[in-house]
């Protein structure tokens, strides 16, 4: 006959081991599952309109300085492609008319004012920037610099890219082809591009994957964040 302490015994270990039945004698629960193939992205069928929506370009504020040349389609950020100048916020406005009546006057100089009327002078090259002026002087292919201003006034007389509308990244940014893939770009289009840029430009751009010439970006309040080459 069982004694009453084996009893107990017996009692706790049949107890512990119910669950452990329970569960092995349980049909595992199904969660339902969705593929998702990344690689497809939406790619606008035509130009100008608006993109597909997706997290800003610019991570916070402080990369409005960091003009870094993303690959078409561009990640599927919001884009809006114009050409009429008058339809951009009238800060954004006034900026490009101080920008372009400067490079205009051939004296690298009458950029100088305008650079100093913001809180930071635009960044105009990605590493040892010192005086903005100078540095861009530096960048021309003549010493008084006025292949730069010619570059500058090309660029700002091209149509332009809105991107990250509504958010505190929100940019214009000319020339429109930074937001273009080159492989898509329709013979006017191209025409506006060879005023810029060379045939051999071009396919070394077509290797890179995008445009990297100059380009030049304006915040919509007017302060003018960079106008700088290369990737």
């Amino acid at each position: 006959m069982p004694t009453p302490v084996r009893l107990a015994v017996l009692f706790l270990a049949s107890s512990l081991a119910l669950p452990a039945v329970d569960r092995a004698g349980a049909a595992p629960e199904k969660v339902p599952t969705e593929t998702i193939d990344l690689t497809k992205k939406p790619i606008p069928d035509t130009a100008p309109g608006i993109g597909e929506s997706a997290e800003p370009l610019y991570t916070n504020p402080e990369d409005l300085q960091n003009p870094e040349i993303r690959k078409p389609d561009i990640a599927g950020h919001a884009i809006e492609f114009g050409t009429d100048p008058a339809l951009l916020p009238r800060g954004v406005q006034r900026t490009r008319e101080r920008i372009l009546a400067a490079a205009r006057s051939g004296d690298p100089e009458a950029l100088r004012p305008i650079m100093e009327s913001f809180e930071r002078p635009p960044m105009v090259q990605f590493d040892g920037q010192t005086d903005a002026v100078d540095d861009l002087v530096a960048q021309s292919g003549d010493e008084d610099g006025r292949e730069i201003l010619a570059i500058l006034l090309e660029v700002l007389e091209s149509g332009y890219a809105h991107v990250d509308a509504g958010t505190e990244n929100e940019l214009y940014i000319w020339p429109y082809f930074a937001y273009k893939r080159l492989d898509t770009l329709t013979p006017p289009e191209m025409v506006d591009l060879f005023t810029l840029v060379t045939a051999y430009d071009l396919e070394q751009m077509q290797a890179f994957g995008a445009y990297n010439f100059y380009r030049a970006g304006i915040a919509p309040d007017g302060q003018w964040i960079y106008f700088v080459t290369g990737d």
